[in-house]
């Protein structure tokens, strides 16, 4: 009779072992489970950072084809889908002479930034583009 007292307590024992076994595993399935949501989440804010670093740089082309300078363009500050997105002009080769024509290098640089409160879950992408542009004058119409 004394054996079968000993026994129980060693099932016991085993139980209590066995919770604390699956109770840590359920917790490190947890955490996974949510480090995976967030890494998703990130990505996906990741690409829309670049769509609206690619609009910026639209933006920015569409305004030298339009101008052939980009003097007033520089560092202009829009809003995309809730990110500021930061786009920078420069001329980089000017009076570019090329069969009777003269061409104007331009260099755009777009910034996308989401700002999410602290430096983990800032997200920022960067869009360059090169447009050359035709800015020999009109000929007269005879």
């Amino acid at each position: 009779m004394m054996q079968h007292r000993h026994e129980r307590g060693i099932s016991l024992l085993a139980v209590l072992f066995f919770l604390i076994v699956f109770g840590a595993l359920a917790l490190v399935i947890t955490q996974i489970t949510a480090t995976q949501h967030l890494g998703s989440a990130y990505a996906q804010q990741g690409k829309q950072a670049w769509y609206a670093a690619r609009a910026g740089l639209e933006w920015g082309r569409y305004y030298v084809l339009d101008n052939k300078d980009c003097s007033t363009a520089s560092n202009t500050s829009l809003q995309f889908a809730g990110f500021a997105v930061v786009v920078s002009c420069e001329i980089t080769a000017d009076n570019v002479r090329e069969d009777n024509r003269s061409y104007r290098l331009f260099k755009l640089e777009s910034t996308a930034t989401l700002e999410g409160g602290d430096a983990i879950s800032d997200i920022q992408r960067i869009a360059r583009m090169s447009v050359w542009v035709d800015v020999t004058p009109a000929a007269p119409i005879p």
